[in-house]
């Protein structure tokens, strides 16, 4: 379940509107009934930490009501379109959220932005907008966690499953340790509450690499 009553909003607990609920209660059933259990990165656990941080963000930023929960629904449907494929599934994300969005109807523009939001997700955009910038961060919010070494056996056990690519662990190491190199979170929160733990993570993989280089 996709919980974020410990989140506070102005020192507060946060309280869901109906349509982010709706939202949260239909992309947990969705992925329970449709994700295959090979994503064991890319799960509705990931989709959790998601929601959780941009809420996070979102409550220091002090977004525009309509704003923050246009951010959470997107958070909530930004990988849903792994059910169907790995590669473009932002793609489909973007239609599965437009169908739900549909079906409560929101005006155009809100479904626009929302669609907005959950492409900018893809590796090869660069975010703009507040909004943009705090759904990025927050996708990328493993990079800073304490278990940050479970997240990498994750991963690399879903592309050996579901992409079928293998690496040794030294091209697994140096792969994740230039991607940590060329990452930089957007939002000054990000940065001034996450960079720290980033670091130890690098630090544990440059440590790591180094002695399978020799």
């Amino acid at each position: 379940m996709l919980v974020i009553s410990s989140i506070k909003m102005n020192n507060k607990p946060y309280e869901s509107t109906q349509l982010f609920y709706e939202a949260r209660q239909y992309v947990e059933d969705l992925l329970n009934a449709h994700l295959p259990e090979d994503y064991i990165f890319h799960s509705l656990s990931h989709t959790n930490d998601v929601v959780i941080a941009c809420n996070l963000i979102a409550e220091h930023e002090q977004l525009d009501a309509e704003v923050h929960e246009n951010l959470l629904i997107a958070a909530c449907f930004h990988d849903t379109g792994f059910i169907k494929t790995y590669e473009n599934h932002e793609a489909i994300s973007i239609q599965l959220a437009e169908q739900f969005m549909n079906s409560k109807g929101l005006s155009r523009k809100r479904m626009d932005n929302i669609a907005g939001l959950i492409n900018v997700t893809r590796e090869d955009q660069e975010p703009a907008a507040i909004q943009e910038k705090i759904l990025c961060d927050a996708d990328c919010y493993y990079l800073s966690k304490s278990n940050y070494q479970e997240y990498l056996y994750q991963l690399r056990n879903e592309w050996e499953k579901l992409l079928n690519r293998t690496y040794t662990d030294k091209e697994w190491l140096l792969m994740n340790l230039n991607f940590m190199n060329s990452h930089t979170y957007y939002t000054r929160y990000a940065q001034e509450n996450w960079n720290e733990m980033k670091a130890n993570n690098l630090g544990f993989i440059e440590k790591v690499s180094a002695v399978l280089v020799e």
